[in-house]
């Protein structure tokens, strides 16, 4: 019978183990892209998070940066930063919950 809550059970643990983290503040690339980037914290640059790679604002300071595209990370952060503002505790509570 328990067999039918195991993935809830999976899920609860996996959350718990990140509840700690709720209080953080931007670290590592959360800086430079969530913070100071201005695809997300500037208004009318959705578009560009679509057509730009993850690392596209710092090009300057690393042109030889990874080329990684992920629009759909950037679409949530954008959207978590729109609706809540730039706190990080909105985005740490999206990444834990989904």
């Amino acid at each position: 019978m328990w067999i039918r809550f195991a993935p809830w059970i999976v899920a609860i643990v996996a959350a718990l183990a990140y509840v700690n983290t709720l209080g953080n503040q931007y670290a590592y690339d959360d800086v430079s892209i969530v913070k100071e980037g201005s695809r997300i914290s500037q208004p009318g640059k959705w578009l560009e998070i679509w057509t730009t790679d993850y690392w596209y604002d710092v090009k300057e300071t690393a042109p030889n940066r990874d080329l990684l595209y992920r629009p759909l990370t950037l679409t949530s952060i954008r959207l978590v930063h729109s609706l809540a503002g730039e706190s990080p505790f909105p985005q740490r509570i999206v990444n834990v919950v989904f």
